[in-house]
């Protein structure tokens, strides 16, 4: 079976129609690709061609062949110069003009030969078909894409049918019609159908080939967006980090002294109490410092915890005090308590940023939907290492329809949603952090219809002070900060001596008896608290055990790793709290006279209950 000419161009003209849409509408959405533009030029070029060649014979013979295998021509060099703009390799315009100006050239030699006419056409768009191929086989060099093979070898397969087209135009020829008509042939009827095959195929694997190398170009970009978003993060972890540890420095000095000052009995009531109001402040600066690193290292996905001796009863009175004072102002009269269910340890190891910042959400929480009058409360309990705060409120409670997602990310319950309140991040930030505490929160109905979460997380008893004297010998390249360190534990008995960096350290602890314990700054020239802690228990004896605290300004993880790869025992940021260095102290003296118990045959008892 055989498809007419007529018949033939009729779907030629409606494929390439459509395709010359399909393709424009792809270049209006970008009008950066010249590639879409030259194939939806080719297609249209086709579109327009197809209907002069079946014009009435009365029309002139100029328009009806040379125009329409004039646009024949020239629409399969756009489908090279395409080609040419897809691998970013601009066209030369001889080249794109070159087998329009070979047809013009020749056409009046041809035009009465309908044999000699199809040969050389044929030929033309045979060239430029083959000429495409070639573009994309060298593409598949380049950078492959999926579909470069399968476009490649349909536009080798067009060229080849041209080709073969153009021979068997000049060796069998077509039937006897006039030299104006349509050019007919079995042969050429079948090579017809082969060839708009394939011209569907083409276009089909140009979209296919553009979107392919949109997604790659797009993915490239956001890889190098994201590679730039890493680099940006990372150096402002790196700048944040570094103004950190150089405002820990005199902000250690200005703390460490207010709170001696604070302590200073001899001082008067006024001058007391601005030495409050000057620890307050530092409290405060310092822990926008920590929040200025912490905000980077969360935008960078690294959310460390930083254990360390806390005054359990006070910090979790003093969380609840600002609550209250923010209740207070906000006019709310509402009964904030606290309650122990079991007595409570002086000193335990968490992290107290974390915990504070859970607790002071949860109570946040309870005062925004607690209406005035309501009573909201803070129990504590503690056993075997886990301590458990609940805070509980006689609110409205929480809807049902929320209560099986509660933990999760923007989880909110209807009149949260009505007012506008908050994100539905509080309660999916204070689980991720338990969890990351080891530790679990839960939901309870409370007692009276309101709300109650319990955090329970492991938390470790420390004694308060050390439970005797102590020799200390503090290492620090600055003089402020071994003056603060000196004027924080002599007034609670211990004798310190000092050197000014670990060479002098190390000739010190050689020369004379060994004391309790070491406060070594990390930071120091020429020989650094690392350097010299590796020196230290390198020299054996009863120097391998001397308890070595790192002092430092850095809060990283990373260098907190690295003290206790040197043989550190323990780690205190600048600038210096005097209850954590004395917990710390205690922790670190007590773990050491275990160890030497063991070491003599008597039993290691890190802590006696009463």
């Amino acid at each position: 079976m055989t498809f007419p000419p007529e018949t033939r161009l009729a779907m030629g003209f409606t494929l390439a129609l459509v395709f010359a849409c399909l393709l424009g509408i792809l270049w209006r959405q970008d009008r950066r690709g010249l590639a879409l533009r030259d194939w939806s030029l080719a297609c249209l070029l086709i579109a327009l061609g197809a209907p002069l060649r079946i014009l009435p014979e009365a029309w002139p013979d100029w328009l009806r062949i040379a125009a329409s295998n004039a646009l024949l021509v020239q629409a399969f060099a756009c489908f090279w110069a395409g080609a040419r703009h897809f691998r970013e390799r601009p066209p030369h315009p001889a080249g794109r003009f070159a087998g329009l100006a070979t047809w013009l050239a020749l056409l009046p030699w041809v035009i009465g030969s309908t044999s000699q006419r199809v040969s050389l056409v044929s030929a033309a768009v045979g060239l430029y078909a083959l000429l495409t191929a070639r573009e994309f086989i060298q593409g598949m060099r380049a950078g492959r894409l999926p579909s470069y093979p399968l476009l490649a070898a349909i536009f080798a397969a067009f060229g080849a049918v041209s080709f073969g087209r153009s021979l068997l135009a000049l060796a069998v020829g077509f039937d006897p019609v006039p030299h104006t008509a349509l050019p007919a042939a079995r042969w050429n009827d079948y090579l017809a159908v082969a060839m708009l095959a394939c011209f569907a195929g083409m276009v089909v694997m140009l979209v296919a080939i553009t979107r392919e190398q949109a997604e790659r170009l797009s993915t490239a970009r956001l890889t190098a967006a994201r590679d730039r978003a890493d680099a940006a993060s990372h150096n402002k972890t790196r700048f944040l980090a570094r103004m950190s540890h150089e405002l820990r420095t005199p902000l250690n000095a200005v703390y460490g002294m207010a709170q001696v000052l604070a302590r200073d009995q001899s001082l008067g009531p006024v001058q007391r109490e601005q030495a409050r109001l000057l620890v307050e402040a530092g409290s405060h600066l310092l822990a926008i410092v920590n929040d200025a690193l912490d905000l980077a290292r969360v935008e960078a996905g690294r959310l460390d915890l930083a254990p360390e001796p806390v005054a359990l009863p006070e910090a979790l009175q003093a969380t609840l005090a600002l609550v209250a004072a923010a209740a207070a102002a906000a006019a709310k009269r509402q009964d904030l308590r606290f309650e122990t269910e079991t007595p409570l340890p002086a000193m335990v190891v968490a992290d107290p940023l974390r915990l504070r910042q859970i607790a002071m959400n949860l109570l946040g929480n309870a005062t925004k939907f607690t209406p005035p009058g309501g009573r909201i409360t803070l129990s504590a309990g503690w056993e075997a290492g886990e301590l458990r705060l609940t805070v509980t409120d006689t609110g409205p409670g929480l809807p049902a329809g929320v209560l099986a997602d509660i933990f999760g990310d923007f989880v909110q319950g209807p009149r949260q949603i009505a007012s506008g309140e908050g994100s539905g991040l509080g309660l999916a930030i204070c689980a991720a952090l338990a969890r990351a505490m080891g530790g679990t929160l839960r939901h309870a109905p409370g007692p009276e219809g309101g709300a109650s979460f319990t955090l329970a997380l492991p938390a470790a008893e420390l004694p308060r002070e050390p439970d005797r004297p102590l020799r200390l010998l503090v290492v620090d390249d600055v003089l402020v900060n071994r003056k603060v360190a000196r004027a924080l534990l002599e007034p609670a008995g211990h004798s310190v001596e000092e050197a000014a960096d670990g060479q002098s350290a190390l000739a010190a602890l050689q020369a004379g008896p060994l004391p309790d314990a070491v406060l070594m700054d990390v930071q120091m020239q020429p020989l650094d608290g690392l350097a010299a802690t590796r020196m230290l228990r390198a020299l054996g004896g009863e120097a391998a055990r001397l308890p070595v605290i790192a002092l430092t300004g850095s809060v990283d993880p990373a260098e907190q790793a690295a003290c206790r790869a040197a043989g550190m025992d323990g780690h205190l940021s600048k600038p210096i709290e005097r209850v954590a260095l004395l917990a710390e102290l205690a922790r670190v003296t007590l773990a050491q006279g275990a160890a030497a118990r063991s070491l003599h045959g008597e039993p290691a008892i890190l802590r006696s209950s009463p």
